[in-house]
């Protein structure tokens, strides 16, 4: 691509608003509060994936300023120590707001899982 097209195509872009940021400063937390490690642990917002990855049991990863649209339900997955794939969608509606800053808190626990914003 031409360096005119792409001045085009980012000009296009911010004029329309379409800058793939369609929500605050936002940081995606997963908490491991199982006793167990967790493998694969992620969380989907529509094909945009936040990873965690391996989480010790008490463990946690956090994805700072995270700038992909967040959808809702949130898809979060994870692998537990004896292999068995876990998936737990999550409405975010009722508690998100995408014009507030802050974090959205994945927790796994033993029996259930849960998420909460924290706005800043």
């Amino acid at each position: 691509m031409t360096f005119f097209r792409l001045l085009v195509v980012c000009v296009v872009g911010m004029i329309s608003g379409c800058n793939g940021t369609e929500h605050e400063k936002l940081h995606i937390t997963i908490l491991n509060s199982t006793p167990q490690k967790l493998t694969e642990a992620q969380v989907r917002f529509g094909k945009n994936i936040a990873r965690a990855g391996v989480l010790i049991p008490s463990s946690h990863k956090t994805h700072m300023f995270f700038e992909s649209p967040v959808t809702s339900p949130a898809v979060l997955t994870w692998q537990d120590s004896s292999g068995i794939q876990h998936e737990e969608k999550l409405v975010l509606d009722k508690i998100y707001d995408p014009k507030k800053p802050g974090e959205l808190l994945f927790t796994i626990e033993p029996t259930t899982v849960k998420v909460e914003f924290r706005p800043e």
